[in-house]
This record gives C-alpha cells, sequence and structure tokens, in this order.
C-alpha cells in the first residue's frame, strides 16, 4: 500500500488558540521594515559555535547560534556552567552592541540540542528520554 499525501486546491484554514495582537504584530512589522536586507540574512542563519565568534556575530547581526552536540565554550570538554553562560554573554553583548545604534533592538537566541538535558555542561544532570520517563513505573 502506498500512501499519498493529500492536496489541497486551499490549504485549511488553522485557528490559533492564541489570539493575534495587533499591537505586537504592527510593532513587528514595523521592525521589519526598518531592517536592512542584511540585518535580514542575520536573523535567517544559525551556524554552530564552533564555527562563529562574538565579533562575526556583531558584524553579521546574526539573530541566533546553535550549540550542537559536542560543542563546548572554547572547545574546553569540561567546561563549567560559569563558563557557559560567559560564552552566552560574550554573543548577547556582541548583538546588542550591533543593534545599539538602531532604532530598534533584536534580542540574541541561544539555541541548544539538548534533547535529552544539557550533556554537554560537564557534571551536569542528565534525564532519561520521554519514553524513559514514561516507563518508570510512577503512575502520580
Amino acid at each position: 500500500m502506498s500512501y499519498q499525501t493529500p492536496y489541497f486546491k486551499e490549504w485549511p484554514q488553522i485557528k490559533s488558540a492564541i489570539a493575534k495582537d495587533t499591537a505586537i504584530e504592527n510593532e513587528v512589522a514595523n521592525i521589519v521594515a526598518q531592517m536592512t536586507i542584511e540585518e535580514k540574512l542575520g536573523q535567517m542563519i544559525q551556524p554552530d559555535l564552533r564555527g562563529v565568534t562574538p565579533a562575526e556575530a556583531k558584524q553579521y547581526k546574526l539573530g541566533s547560534i546553535l550549540n550542537g552536540g559536542g560543542a563546548w565554550p572554547n572547545e574546553n570538554k569540561h567546561s563549567s556552567a560559569q563558563d557557559w553562560s560567559d560564552k552566552a554573554d560574550e554573543f548577547w553583548h556582541a548583538i546588542e552592541e550591533a543593534y545599539a545604534d538602531r532604532p530598534f533592538r533584536i534580542p540574541f537566541m541561544w539555541a541548544t540540542d539538548a534533547v535529552h538535558g544539557h550533556n554537554n555542561v560537564f557534571s551536569a544532570t542528565v534525564f532519561p528520554h520521554n519514553i524513559g520517563l514514561g516507563a518508570a513505573r510512577d503512575l502520580s
């Protein structure tokens, strides 16, 4: 049996449980209208921590970075929680400086690939995957 994806002449209308806030929508449209092409591109790029510096994040006005599996601050596998915090702050401050002369502000986001818990942080507590939690026989 083969599965065929349904074709919709028009996509079904989806009603979100979160109501649209016109003030927020207007503010977003206002900011996007003021952004340069370079700033918009920077918001769409999410390089890995190992491939970008805070100076480059500032130069390209990056919207976020990803620390994926095997990435650590300063390539130090034994980085402390403070090292992680300091590295995130370096990027945050770089982006704050990048937008300092602009009439709007776009906060920097740090993305972590940590499905099971942040096992990149040395000595961190790592929780079992959801299927493991579900099989723990705790009925409460």
